[in-house]
């Protein structure tokens, strides 16, 4: 069994393929190779971390598979907006039964503020791999709702 990491044709994605070199290397394996856009290796490289794929893009001067920053933040800032989304319609629920009180519902407008602040208080600079950005947890993801 071989891996080939390739890219996908005009879309310019990261793909890992594994295949069996006795059958052949597939047809469009072999024409991403044919472009030099394609590395092989025998097992999926340690420094991939699949579901961030997207944030990878091969350096053919070295070969080797690098992290694109740029891709890295806005994978880790819509990550981010997800989680933090989750959350303001939690609030937003919490809203809805606290009608009428006024000191709990400050708090969550609070809450709910610094919750839409988030992802600029983050550093981008100090994000240079996926395990970086991987632990990005903003506590106040994990501590709002003690906050009302």
């Amino acid at each position: 069994m071989k891996y080939a990491v390739h890219y996908n044709g005009d879309s310019r994605d990261l793909c890992v393929t594994h295949f069996n070199e006795n059958n052949g290397i597939p047809a469009f394996i072999r024409e991403a190779h044919n472009r030099a856009e394609c590395l092989f290796y025998n097992e999926i490289p340690e420094e991939i971390i699949l579901p961030w794929i997207s944030v990878y893009e091969i350096d053919f001067n070295k070969p080797a598979i690098t992290t694109n920053h740029k891709r890295l933040i806005r994978r880790m800032l819509r990550e981010l907006r997800v989680r933090r989304n989750q959350a303001l319609t939690t609030l937003d629920a919490e809203q809805m039964k606290c009608s009428g009180d006024e000191p709990t519902l400050e708090r969550i407008y609070d809450v709910k503020q610094r919750l839409r602040d988030l992802p600029e208080s983050i550093n981008p600079d100090v994000i240079r791999t996926v395990d970086d950005a991987m632990l990005v947890n903003p506590p106040l993801l994990t501590t709002y709702m003690y906050e009302i």
